[in-house]
């Protein structure tokens, strides 16, 4: 699949989602699991919205930022977490992540991974958990950055390795936090 025809199957996909049709469902489950992104995100996103679910992220951003953090529960907490982590991963690798304040949830970032069943992201978010050894990360981002200069001090090539594995892998973040959206739908609405 290449583009233009990917990002073509992708947004129809997306689309299809919004008649809410039940026959439909089968047919965007198997395209959330497709190798290209652009579909099976198309596909997730049709998902969200054969159920209802659009605007689900604007409803838990705008609870945040009204409310704060502890007005989101568990289940929003872990998605954001696991957003977060991507983003700030993908912008500028692990080390980014734990050096802002997106690292202060890295328990609930991490519990999010397991609950979306990820099999890919997790074992290299446990890797890279690993080098700050038995202490683990600090949820106070000024110690976690004393820890930050402590792991670099050590290896400064240390995240590397963890930030190649989480820009190959195969597994996608928003197809696995979308259907964790909908397993968990009461908590999305």
């Amino acid at each position: 699949m290449k583009y233009p025809s990917n990002y073509a199957l992708g947004e129809s996909l997306a689309l299809l989602g919004k008649y809410k049709m039940a026959e439909d469902i089968a047919v965007l489950e198997e395209y959330s699991n497709h190798s290209d992104d652009h579909v099976s995100e198309g596909a997730a996103r049709g998902l969200i919205a054969s159920h209802g679910l659009q605007n689900f992220e604007d409803r838990i951003w705008e609870q945040e930022k009204s409310g704060g953090w502890e007005s989101l529960n568990k289940e929003q907490q872990m998605y954001l977490a696991v957003f977060w982590l991507d983003a700030e991963v993908n912008n500028g690798g692990h080390s980014q992540y734990f050096f802002n304040s997106a690292g202060n949830n890295w328990q609930v970032a991490r519990e999010g991974l397991k609950a979306m069943g990820s099999t890919e992201r997790l074992p290299i978010f446990e890797g890279v958990l690993s080098l700050f050894g038995d202490e683990k990360p600090f949820p106070d981002r000024e110690k976690r950055q004393e820890q930050l200069a402590a792991v670099y001090a050590n290896n400064e090539k240390a995240f590397d390795e963890y930030d190649s594995k989480f820009y190959a892998a195969n597994e996608s973040v928003e197809v696995l936090s979308r259907r964790f959206v909908i397993q968990n739908a009461d908590k999305f609405r």
